[in-house]
Parts: structure tokens; C-alpha cells; sequence
């Protein structure tokens, strides 16, 4: 190396030691101050008043400033994300929810060295979207896996496979300490308002404790609050300190969803809300779980074995057989135009209130086949009256027969699709009338030689 390379890398050096210096003064100054600012590919415009700024699709850029701050010893800060830029896998503006193969299956045996063998499917590839301030309802057999879809949303199961969208970012595989910042946005009623309130703290510490640890309410202004949440539950305010033993199934009901509704959230998960209370008490939480939607612009993901609670509160049903989505679509596209061969039989059982009228009652043969082992081909094909070859074989793909309404049948399968199948067994019938001959001509020349 010359001289002269030498004396620029010095001053390179120099340079860059009175950049950094000049840096580290400004982040100091900067303590807890906030520059909304775009940043570009490999820095900001200008660092001046520079807060530590990093762009939302740009989170190598976000660890370099850490490990910054980190090594010169700066003290911390925020970092601000700028402009999200439009993903192009991200659902729509006005969906806050969506499903894209979502998976979540149970490991229920191994072998001797620990590696899973057999697994429980208990949501198979479940694909669906809810847009902001609507309730999707979903019904289907106890042991379908309604319950384990919805906790899989909020990682209460972590997911096997698939994505869930979440207000336009992508949540199931980010790292659980993000994902906690995002939990008062989703919350769940669960379905035994018994089981799942804790004995021994207060209605005012049920209801209160989570805002305030995520920082929604003040010490100050902690009982005020839980107050005004517990008001809008129908919830009177001597309740405050008494604990879940004294209150009846329907009161409990209604502080578990003060307890949700405590934490302001987006999205509520109800996991059959009301099929442990009586049909008066129903009606009441049905009402109010509609006038709070109204009044707070909640999403409802619902879940019920009630098809008559079902319809009078949801926008779009969803209809789940053995972990898999059977049937999506509107409430009305659902309830007047049924498409597929399982829910004609659910909506069959559903009672009317009209001795003189006759009901065409689908009953199904056979019982629910075993998630561990499910049947090749449609799932439902073992209990189906319309099961035709192509069902017991391959399985139907998930379709959009009609605008807004999905069904996963073959019996809306094209005529191509029909026909593929039809050359595809005649082949597959060919094959195996070539390995019979071959296996005859060997029996006769094993007995030729004998």
C-alpha cells in the first residue's frame, strides 16, 4: 500500500470517527423523542434529530440500529416503523381477518427414538377472510375442530402450517413477544363461563387485570374504568368486589365479556358464548354481544352448535366437517341455496315450530371417521347418499361455485375435471389388467417347470 492510499485511509477513518461521535451526541439528545420518517434502502434522508427510525419493510435495517445503540452505549429508544409499503400477498383493506391454509395438528404417537408417527388433524388447511365489523359464525359436529381453529388464531395452539392474517400483517409466524403486543387487539370469550374464571380474584381484578398490564388504564383511573366496562356488560357496580361463586351462569357469562371487551379490542373469538345457559338468558347475551358490535364496530368470529343463534347473529357462516371447511358463504347463500351433501343433513335437524309442516330430515349412517385416520378422498364420503367414485379417491378442491359461496364438493366438479378422472381410472384400470396377466403368466411357468 502507498503512502498516499495510507494517508486516505486515515482520514477515512477520521471521518468516520466524527460521524459516529456526531451520531451518538444527537441519538443522546434524542431520548424518547419521536421523528415519524421514511427511511430508505440503507439509511434516512437526513440523521439530524434523528430518533432511531426504521421502515416497516425493512427490519435488517431496524437490528443494525439496535446493535448501534447496544455498542456505543447510547440510551434507548423508540424505534419508529415508517410507511408500511403495500404487501402483495396482503388481504384487503376492509378485511381484518383471513385464514390461508391454516393447520394445526396433535402428534399422538411416536416411535422409539421420539419422531412423531401419527397426528391428529385437528384444522386442515382452513381458508377463509372476515371483513371489519361483520360475525362469522361457524357450526359443525362436536370434535370438528371449531374450538381448535379459534384458538389457533390467537395462539393459544401454536399453528402447524398456513398463515393468518391479521389486519394486513402476516401473525403466525412472528416472534411471541410481537405477537403479545398484539393480543388486546384479539380476545376470546371462552365456552364454560364456569371453568374459566378464576375463584379467587374479584370481578374488578378479573376485568381489569389484563388493561392494565398492557397499559390501557392508569392506577388512577382503574376502578373507574372496569366501572364503565362493567356498565356497558350490564353489570351493576356493587359486583366489584365480590368473586365468580356468587353470580349466576348468565352473570358469569357476562363478566367474561367485560373481561374481552376490558382490553378494547378488534377481533372477538366467542366459543359457544351461550350453550351453557338456559334459552331466556341466551337471548339477553345474544343482544347485547350485537349492540356492543354496533356501538364499538367489534368483529365476531362465533362459534356454535345453534344454527337458529347462528342466523340471527352472523353475516357469513362457515361450516367445518372432520378440520376442513365444507361450506362458505353469506348467511343468506348459506341458509337458502345449501350446496353441500353435509349441510343439507345439519340444516335438516334444525326443528320448526309448525306441527302441520314436514321436514325432508337427511340422516346421516355411520359415525364421524377418526381425525388420526382420516378417509382418502372426501372426508365425508363414508356417511354421503350422493358419494360417487371420484369421492372415494381424490380429494374435492375448495371452490367458489356461486358469488361469495364456497363448497369443497365434487358434485359441482367441471365436465374437464370429470372427464380427467375418467381417463385417469381407465388408465389406472389398464395398468392393473396388464399386472394380472403378468402375474398369471408367472404362475404358469412356475407350474410348467414344476
Amino acid at each position: 500500500m502507498t503512502k498516499k492510499e495510507k494517508k486516505e485511509l486515515r482520514d477515512k477513518k477520521r471521518e468516520a470517527r466524527k460521524i459516529q461521535k456526531q451520531l451518538h451526541a444527537e441519538m443522546q439528545a434524542a431520548v424518547d423523542v419521536v421523528v415519524e420518517r421514511t427511511c430508505k434502502e440503507e439509511g434516512t434522508e437526513n440523521l439530524s434529530g434523528y430518533a432511531a427510525v426504521a421502515s416497516a419493510n425493512s427490519p435488517e435495517l431496524e437490528k443494525k440500529i439496535k446493535k448501534w445503540l447496544k455498542k456505543t452505549g447510547a440510551k434507548p429508544v423508540r424505534i419508529i416503523r415508517g410507511p408500511k409499503t403495500k404487501d402483495s400477498n396482503a388481504p384487503e383493506e376492509d378485511v381484518l381477518l383471513e385464514l390461508r391454509n391454516l393447520q394445526k395438528y396433535f402428534v399422538v404417537g411416536k416411535n422409539l427414538f421420539g419422531k412423531p408417527t401419527a397426528y391428529l388433524k385437528a384444522v386442515d388447511n382452513v381458508s377463509f377472510s372476515l371483513k371489519k365489523g361483520k360475525t362469522l359464525g361457524i357450526v359443525g359436529e362436536s370434535g370438528c375442530g371449531k374450538t381448535t381453529m379459534g384458538r389457533t388464531i390467537l395462539r393459544l395452539h401454536e399453528p402447524t402450517g398456513g398463515e393468518v392474517w391479521f389486519n394486513g400483517e402476516e401473525v403466525s409466524k412472528i416472534p411471541e413477544t410481537e405477537f403479545d403486543k398484539l393480543r388486546p387487539n384479539m380476545q376470546m370469550i371462552f365456552q364454560d363461563p364456569y371453568a374459566s374464571l378464576s375463584p379467587r380474584l374479584t370481578v374488578g381484578t378479573i376485568i381489569g387485570e389484563a388493561a392494565l398490564e398492557h397499559g390501557l388504564v392508569t392506577k388512577e383511573n382503574y376502578r373507574e374504568y372496569v366501572l364503565d366496562v362493567m356498565k356497558m356488560c350490564g353489570l351493576q357496580p356493587h359486583y366489584f368486589d365480590r368473586y365468580p361463586h356468587e353470580f349466576s351462569g348468565g352473570q358469569r357469562q357476562r363478566i367474561c365479556i367485560a373481561r374481552a371487551l376490558a382490553l378494547k379490542p378488534q377481533l372477538v373469538v366467542c366459543d359457544e358464548p351461550v350453550s351453557a345457559l338456559d334459552v331466556s338468558i341466551q337471548a339477553q347475551i345474544i343482544n347485547m354481544l350485537r349492540d356492543l358490535q354496533k356501538d364499538l364496530g367489534l368483529t365476531y368470529v362465533f362459534i356454535s352448535h345453534d344454527l337458529s343463534v347462528v342466523k340471527h347473529i352472523s353475516d357469513e357462516v362457515g361450516v367445518m366437517y372432520l378440520g376442513s371447511m365444507v361450506e362458505f358463504g353469506t348467511k343468506e347463500r348459506i341458509f337458502n341455496n345449501t350446496l353441500h351433501p353435509y349441510t343439507q343433513a345439519l340444516f335438516s335437524a334444525v326443528p320448526v315450530p309448525d306441527p302441520h309442516m314436514k321436514m325432508n330430515r337427511v340422516i346421516l349412517k355411520g359415525d364421524i371417521p377418526s381425525p388420526v385416520n382420516p378417509p382418502k378422498g372426501c372426508k365425508f364420503h363414508t356417511r354421503c347418499d350422493k358419494c360417487m367414485e371420484i369421492c372415494k379417491k381424490v380429494t374435492p378442491k375448495y371452490r367458489e361455485v356461486e358469488p361469495d359461496h364456497y363448497c369443497a364438493c365434487h358434485l359441482y366438479d367441471t365436465p374437464e375435471e370429470l372427464q380427467e378422472f375418467a381417463a385417469a381410472q381407465a388408465a389406472e384400470a389398464m395398468l392393473n389388467a396388464k399386472k394380472d396377466k403378468k402375474e398369471k403368466k408367472a404362475k404358469k411357468a412356475k407350474k410348467s417347470k414344476k
